[in-house]
């Protein structure tokens, strides 16, 4: 057995880590598990799949790739899973999803059928005792519970030397306990990448000599100046101190448009810089931010058991006594037929009521999941049952989330519609901004012409500005065009206000000092939104 020492600076890192069995593609490691190490493992590139056994503090890890594939799988376990999700839940109770059990007792049974009346009986009785000592333990220290019941259906035909319909039945709850785990697994691993998570490495900017430098997220301190460009996920709540971007906030807020950001603005963990930069002085790090605190508020929901789970687990134990005492005991009394008593026990709903329900509460998440609906646990699924009133956030959910135009408004009279829209468009298709695509969407639809222009000055979170025909042309928000340029609107104010009021999202385009026209635009309403309110109600 190798093993490798772990680095001792790094408190959360495992105590004792070994490698047990390393092949190319292939690793067995010895480590005490949890969630939050597999996800670290998992994220390494190049790891094709990861099989753990917490029973016996086993991890598999097959990969693609290099000794440098290898080399990142022990650093992973090594300084252990990411403090972005800081508390990390324990593992499943039935355990990660061991198809090779599955396999061994499926083998069993078969060999029942083959192996000659000394070597069944003996292969029996090694397949199913930990069943029978998990059911007399059960029973000296809980009383009759579903474990008793499992080791009663299968030690009765055993006693009776009916070793294939108890290896068979040995088989049954092995690939029932497979499917429970492998749907649960399943289901919380597309949640968890649903979440926001943290990035590897940031820059943050010196408060002394002003140089960036690049930092491991983990080391990342309260005060310290984070730098964060386009494209990049904000990793602190923070105040910007430098800086102008607009910020998409949809992952948090739900906001459709990015939200224009300068100094003295706060910002959110999850959220993503869309154009410019900033410096933000951090607030809130690690487990105190904003995506730290929803993530680790749904695994906590993931891990606690709604009521009807809890209910069907009493329910299944009260039938045990039912099964063991009534049935069992008056079939027996009447028949006297040990055969037909086995068969009282072996179809007992028992243990569908007990696991039938975590499993399809877990089938329904993935479920959801699959069709991007997050649902936060069992609970909550469970409270829909009661659900008389439904509150939508509009935008992404009954709408589209893309702009459709709605109103041109042309504010001189030498200036149509489709001059405005050709000019404005111009200008828009050197940005990305939803509003620009928007503009620029409708003009191609309409094969207008393009509008010579110079060099087009971006304003973060502002707006656009570039020279045609001698004029100086702005495209932004009234904000950019009002107080920093200081061209009036006044002229279209009825206008605006009603627009305002159908709650349309605005540009307004100038020329030098003289304002020219204003282009509104709204959320397209989902095709099928209709349809799904009717079936709700």
């Amino acid at each position: 057995m190798k093993a490798f020492p772990v680095a001792p600076s790094l408190s959360c890192a495992p105590a004792s880590v070994a490698v047990v069995h390393d092949i190319p593609g292939r690793l067995r490691l010895r480590v005490d598990l949890s969630d939050r190490l597999l996800r670290a493992i998992e994220e390494v590139a190049g790891v094709v799949s990861v099989r753990a056994n917490p029973g016996c503090r086993s991890v598999v890890v097959c990969y693609q790739g290099t000794e440098g594939v290898r080399a990142e799988i022990l650093k992973a376990v090594v300084r252990g899973a990411p403090t972005f999700l800081p508390s990390s839940s324990p593992l499943p109770t039935g355990g990660e999803p061991d198809p090779v059990r599955v396999v061994l007792t499926a083998g069993a049974w078969i060999g029942a059928w083959l192996l000659p009346p000394p070597w069944r009986a003996v292969l029996t009785w090694l397949n199913v005792a930990d069943v029978l000592s998990r059911g007399l333990k059960v029973l000296l220290t809980e009383g009759i519970k579903v474990e008793v019941l499992d080791a009663v259906a299968i030690g009765l035909p055993a006693l009776r030397g009916e070793f294939a319909t108890t290896n068979f039945a040995r088989f049954l709850l092995e690939l029932g306990g497979w499917i429970e785990a492998s749907t649960a697994r399943r289901s919380d691993t597309l949640l968890e990448k649903l979440l926001h998570a943290e990035p590897e490495q940031v820059w943050i900017e010196s408060t002394t000599d002003g140089r960036t430098i690049e930092v491991p997220y983990r080391t990342l301190k309260r005060g310290e100046w984070v730098v964060v460009g386009t494209g990049r996920l904000i990793p602190v709540d923070g105040v910007v101190v430098s800086g102008t971007a607009t910020v998409n906030q949809a992952s948090v807020t739900g906001e459709s448009l990015p939200i224009p950001k300068t100094q003295g603005d706060t910002v959110l963990s999850g959220t993503v810089v869309h154009e410019g930069n900033l410096v933000v002085m951090a607030e809130r790090v690690g487990a105190a931010t904003t995506m730290a605190r929803i993530s680790r508020t749904i695994r906590e929901s993931l891990d606690r058991p709604s009521q009807i789970q809890c209910q069907s687990r009493q329910m299944a134990d009260r039938r045990v006594m039912i099964t063991v005492l009534s049935g069992g005991a008056m079939v027996f009394a009447l028949t006297r037929d040990w055969r037909r008593l086995e068969s009282v026990f072996l179809v007992d709903y028992a243990c569908a009521v007990k696991f039938g329900t975590p499993i399809a509460l877990k089938a329904a998440m993935y479920r959801a999941a699959r069709m991007g609906c997050l649902v936060k646990g069992g609970q909550a699924i469970e409270n829909l049952a009661h659900v008389d009133t439904v509150i939508f956030d509009k935008t992404g959910t009954l709408t589209a989330n893309t702009l459709d135009i709605t109103d041109i408004v042309c504010l001189t009279p030498d200036m149509t519609e489709g001059d405005l829209l050709a000019l404005v468009a111009s200008l828009a298709e050197h940005t990305t901004h939803p509003i620009a695509a928007a503009v620029v969407t409708l003009a191609r639809r309409r094969h207008f012409a393009h509008i010579t222009h110079e060099e087009v000055d971006f304003i973060i979170g502002h707006g656009v500005a570039s020279q045609v025909g001698g004029r100086r042309i702005r495209i932004g928000s009234r904000h950019y065009l009002e107080e920093d340029e200081g061209v009036s609107f006044a002229i279209g104010h009825e206008r605006i206000t009603r627009l305002q009021d159908e709650g349309k999202a605005l540009m307004f385009i100038s020329a030098d000092s003289a304002p020219l026209g204003i282009i509104a635009l709204r959320d397209r309403v989902r095709v099928e939104a209709a349809a799904t309110l009717k079936r709700l109600r």
